[in-house]
């Protein structure tokens, strides 16, 4: 399972239905808080996250995640509306593994950049 975890109404869903077309398990979830409770009984394959989350920002909560050794492995992939060189070196320091601003990529390399970053993918 992929795990978005963004707030938007619109670009989630939709980045949710991409997934699921392409074959992948896609759950959305709005908040950075539920996205951490839902951890120890469903790791995802990968987690793209907005930067501007509700309660705390993006790169918090990669560092949060980071701080856990059982999901080291998990790429995590920031895809913002919201960009800044400075924010996307953060996310990147912080452990992301890639950083993708909404609406500046097509689908299908979206599709592909998240692919690479999956277990399993060449």
């Amino acid at each position: 399972m992929i795990l978005i975890v963004d707030a938007d109404q619109v670009s989630a869903p939709s980045l949710a239905r991409l997934l699921r077309y392409n074959g992948h398990a896609a759950e959305v979830v709005p908040s950075p808080i539920e996205a951490l409770s839902l951890l120890p009984t469903r790791k995802p394959l990968a987690i793209i996250l907005d930067l501007n989350l509700l309660h705390i920002t993006g790169v918090e909560f990669i560092r949060a995640i980071r701080a856990d050794a059982a999901y080291n492995d998990v790429p995590m992939i920031v895809y913002t509306g919201e960009f800044s060189q400075r924010a996307a070196q953060e996310a990147l320091a912080a452990g992301a593994a890639d950083v993708i601003v909404k609406g500046t990529v097509g689908t299908q390399s979206l599709l592909a950049r998240i692919e690479k970053l999956l277990p399993g993918t060449p």
